[in-house]
């Protein structure tokens, strides 16, 4: 069994994870078990919701059953959590390649596993520059993961491209690395990454590549500085506009790019509300603005890093 590390939580599992960092050596009471099993799947399921694109097409399936969550990736897997064992196994439909099963349990199913057991997981990509940690939420194909490739091409370090945990300590919030890899289409390789060759596949449905970075575990917390919220690029200005965001349209989108698993539990709800406003109050919240041209990326990086200084 592999032993390595998401945020603060141990994940123990058979499967060759690429993306997290290892816990080499460490004693570990509890963690995250997961395995590639072929079950029979639970009785008594009961669905709760899907997930649907713009085209009402279901990318996931969530189900309840006596031990806890059945997840449903059509085409591609089921996924059986035992909420109380912490246990996950993997049923796929068909032979799923590993990029593939890990892309599915990195960035949908530990997220959400964990956001029922109360921790707060962002789907924003997280930079820590000079001590300070920035994130940069919006909606997927924004430009979370090109603002995060050029952060991290100028020297400063990533702690996720896609999915982050926070935790607060005392009237401050901090962000936890989850995996440092990032997740790119090749327009964004070819102009930030030109000679790269760590490359591999996100997944067999998906046209971004996976470049991979350090996987040596930290356990550095620094505070959360601000947050800034990308605008969608087809209404993207002619220049670079940031500007402040209301407390109570900055809660809303919070809401609505975390991670859950039980929309439908309103114990889950309020937490996830307390949590949200709490964060709100603490770490300011801007609207980020700005024409997607690569040839603004030098301006865009200048823009950014002042406005963070100041």
């Amino acid at each position: 069994m592999n032993t390595y590390l998401f945020g603060n939580q141990a994940v123990i599992s058979s499967l060759d994870f690429k993306q997290l960092p290892r816990l080499q050596g460490a004693v570990i009471v509890s963690g995250i078990r997961i395995d590639l099993f072929e079950p029979r799947l639970p009785e008594d399921i009961e669905w709760q919701h899907e997930w649907k694109e713009s085209d009402d097409s279901v990318t996931l399936g969530v189900a309840r059953h006596p031990s806890g969550f059945l997840l449903r990736f059509p085409e591609l897997c089921d996924v059986i959590l035992d909420t109380g064992q912490r246990y996950i196994s993997v049923v796929p439909h068909e032979t799923l390649d590993e990029h593939t099963i890990e892309h599915l349990l990195v960035d949908q199913v530990i997220p959400r596993f964990l956001a029922h057991e109360g921790h707060l997981l962002l789907h924003a990509c997280a930079v820590n520059i000079k001590d300070r940690v920035i994130l940069f939420l919006g909606r997927s194909g924004w430009g979370k993961s090109t603002l995060a490739a050029l952060l991290h091409k100028a020297g400063y370090r990533l702690y996720s491209d896609d999915c982050v945990m926070l935790q607060q300590h005392e009237s401050q919030w901090q962000s936890l690395p989850t995996y440092p890899s990032l997740r790119l289409y090749e327009d964004s390789i070819e102009n930030i990454f030109a000679h790269d060759s760590s490359l591999s596949p996100v997944s067999e449905y998906s046209d971004k590549q996976r470049i991979a970075l350090s996987h040596e575990p930290e356990h550095d917390m620094s505070n959360l500085h601000a947050m800034y919220f990308l605008s969608d690029p087809e209404h993207a200005a002619s220049d670079i506009e940031i500007t402040p965001m209301r407390p109570g349209n900055t809660c809303i989108e919070l809401i609505e790019r975390s991670f859950r698993l039980d929309i439908g539990d309103p114990s889950q709800s309020r937490q996830l509300m307390m949590a949200t406003a709490a964060l709100t109050q603490c770490v300011p919240a801007y609207r980020l603005s700005y024409p997607h041209d690569f040839e603004n990326n030098a301006t865009l990086l200048a823009t950014l890093l002042r406005h963070i200084e100041q």
